[in-house]
């Protein structure tokens, strides 16, 4: 799915990470913990979506992505959502769930708040 989405905050988190958030109700719908969004040629981790809300946030580090740094509040974007891995939390299946730093806390993230 690709949309036209609008930057509403754009706020540092830490020294080395920056957090995005894009309103955009169709992709917030449809968001996965495990899915990615393609800005520029760069992919990004959904760290958080609000459906209700029409909004979703995705976490970067800025020495990974420099140029995104330049987008401020109010631009409008191009995006693609990316959902080829997801998490599957299936109660009747278990199943280990790898934790990663970095990058791998924005999916981490997203799952623990739709747990």
């Amino acid at each position: 799915m690709t949309a036209r989405c609008q930057i509403v905050a754009h706020t540092e988190s830490g020294p080395l990470h920056r957090i995005i958030r894009f309103n955009q109700r169709d992709i917030a719908v449809q968001a996965r913990p495990g899915n990615e969004i393609d800005i520029d040629g760069q992919r990004l981790p959904i760290m958080r979506s609000a459906p209700a809300a029409g909004w979703f946030e995705c976490l970067y580090l800025t020495a990974t992505h420099p140029a995104l740094q330049d987008h401020t509040c109010g631009d409008q974007v191009d995006l693609s959502l990316i959902q080829e891995q997801t998490f599957r939390h299936d109660a009747a299946a278990l199943s280990p769930l790898l934790i990663g730093e970095g990058l791998g806390l924005a999916p981490i993230l997203f799952l623990s708040l739709t747990l």
